[in-house]
């Protein structure tokens, strides 16, 4: 199966480019010292169209994360889903790029996340992942969900995306 946004965004350069007019979320104060991180996000889809994410004690997020050195962005997000959803994935084109400034307690780091969002298809589960399917607990929805130390994840109702031009 195919991406299904995969035709609606131009081919370029993943992690390159011009980051000064995208999306920025957070401020940026001058009092603290940031460190640049790269990331990347997969807005991935089930073939019924439900979007995964990932429940942690600080809220509910798409699967991803900082990329490691040398890693692309789709091998970021394949590693992440699989990491933190029992997924795999097939990450396909990139959707949008967006900048958050974010402090994190656990690193006690003032990061600015450059972020790529992937569109991405659900084509398996990892039977050996101590996740359990099951249902998210007080929800009647056909949804997976765990319950590990860091979080849990879930299926999501259908997405509404813009993509980026």
């Amino acid at each position: 199966m195919v991406p299904m946004y995969q035709n609606s965004v131009k081919d370029r350069p993943e992690s390159a480019g011009d980051w000064s007019n995208i999306p920025v979320f957070g401020a940026r104060l001058e009092s603290h010292e940031w460190v640049v991180r790269e990331s990347a996000y997969a807005l991935a889809i089930r073939t019924d169209g439900c979007l995964a994410v990932v429940r942690t004690s600080q809220g509910i997020f798409l699967p991803g994360g900082g990329t490691k050195s040398g890693e692309t962005p789709h091998e970021a997000v394949k590693r992440e889903a699989l990491e933190e959803c029992g997924l795999v994935i097939q990450p396909g084109a990139r959707i949008v790029r967006a900048i958050q400034f974010v402090y994190s307690e656990l690193e006690q780091t003032h990061f600015e996340n450059r972020s790529i969002f992937l569109d991405a298809v659900i084509v398996g589960f990892d039977s050996a992942s101590r996740i359990v399917l099951g249902r998210t607990r007080g929800s009647a929805s056909d949804s997976f969900a765990r319950e590990p130390a860091l979080g849990s994840r879930a299926m999501a109702g259908r997405p509404s995306i813009e993509t980026e031009d």
